[in-house]
């Protein structure tokens, strides 16, 4: 396994979503992703709309309401998601506008089962046969959310290492939030950038931050959404099939058991 590998699935290490037990390693049923918050299979989540948080996806959710409460900004009360570390306001807090596209983006990862349809490998392990069914790369998102994105943030402050700071191994690339664990996040670091600073524009935000699991594209019906959540992802013309299972044989949680 790469460091960033590594590093990356350690960001997952939370607590097992409901109906991963027992599942195995070469299919990610339904949602497509692996790790340790997403389900194997998108079911009803009307809890969600008490939460208040990724309630778009109340109707069928590859999440659950625990999950979405510890999405970022996290309920109070609640751990951050994926750890301290990886909080994208780690150089101060975010303006409301700008903060609350880390919310949708989070929504849409952890609840959205057409975000599996994009992960690299085509199955749950990559070719060294380590488990990699987290990463994507290339999921086309709205072009004009990535602008809006960037002009939210574009005055907000961010961690990266960059020319004045430099990057310290060699798999860690500016921009990119998988960075994270390795930066200070300090003043005296250097590593907190306004967003206008550390990217160009709406294009290179969206597709270096997450080392391109999103691809920003121009043409809105061939482009998913963070904003307008399923309803509009639904309608997407996209070319990958899911599996022809309607139920996940090794649920081990009512709402993903299969009848017989």
């Amino acid at each position: 396994m790469t460091v960033v590998a590594a590093i990356a699935a350690a960001l997952l290490l939370v607590h097992p979503a409901v109906g991963e037990a027992g599942s195995n390693l070469t299919t990610c049923g339904e949602c497509h992703l692996r790790n340790d918050h997403t389900k194997d299979f998108s079911t009803a989540h009307p809890e969600l709309l008490q939460v208040g948080r990724c309630d778009a996806y109340a109707d069928g959710s590859c999440c659950t309401a625990e999950t979405a409460r510890k999405i970022f900004p996290p309920l109070e009360g609640q751990e951050v998601l994926y750890g301290e570390e990886w909080r994208p306001d780690r150089c101060g807090d975010l303006s409301p506008a700008c903060a609350r596209w880390f919310t949708l983006e989070e929504c849409l990862y952890e609840c959205d089962l057409h975000a599996g349809l994009f992960r690299v490998h085509e199955n749950c392990l990559n070719p060294d046969g380590d488990p990699e069914a987290w990463r994507m790369f290339g999921m086309p998102i709205k072009a004009s959310e990535c602008d809006q994105w960037y002009e939210d943030c574009r005055d907000d402050l961010f961690c990266s290492c960059h020319g004045d700071a430099p990057c310290r191994e060699s798999w860690m690339t500016p921009g990119s939030l998988f960075s994270f664990p390795e930066l200070e996040c300090s003043t005296e670091s250097g590593e907190c950038l306004k967003f206008s600073e550390l990217y160009a524009d709406g294009k290179e935000m969206c597709e270096k931050m997450w080392d391109y699991a999103f691809k920003y594209e121009e043409n809105d019906d061939a482009a998913y959404s963070f904003m307008l959540g399923p309803e509009w992802n639904e309608m997407v013309d996209h070319k990958v099939e899911f599996p022809q299972v309607s139920c996940n044989p090794n649920a081990t949680s009512s709402d993903d058991q299969c009848e017989f």
